[in-house]
């Protein structure tokens, strides 16, 4: 994984196997900031980008986030503004695609495997989903 990858709100795992949430992305150390839900003390906790790793996609993570199975075997998810649809493309490998129901935008797809590329798709296409795991 690279720090460029990341941006704050992301999940990834520490090099304990601990969820965490980064707060601060710094590029002139390679190393993030996170706030670690396995110690409930208000700490925060300064990794190097090699200590952290990212988050597998799951269809548990989909449904949990109210993502619904449809009868193709896509995950779909629907607001006022985008359709939603994530189908697993090969093992690990998530093929997503949203659409603007107000046709003021094309069509965006990409293809996933972890959690954090999920968080900055939908961010980069202007959907603020706070992801649950």
């Amino acid at each position: 994984m690279k720090i460029t990858e990341i941006c704050v709100g992301n999940y990834v795992y520490n090099k304990d196997n601990e969820l965490c949430k980064v707060c601060v992305v710094d590029l002139r150390t390679n190393s993030v900031i996170v706030d670690n839900y396995a110690h409930d003390d208000g700490t925060f906790y300064e990794y190097s980008i090699e200590e952290v790793k990212p988050v597998p996609l799951t269809a548990e993570i989909l449904e949990k986030n109210d993502f619904r199975k449809d009868l193709s075997g896509s995950y779909c998810n629907s607001d006022d503004f985008h359709d939603i649809d994530i189908k697993e493309y090969s093992d690990s490998i998530w093929y997503v695609r949203i659409e603007d129901t107000e046709f003021t935008m094309p069509t965006e797809a990409c293809s996933v495997s972890y959690v954090h590329q999920l968080q900055n798709f939908l961010r980069n296409c202007g959907i603020e989903k706070e992801v649950k795991l």
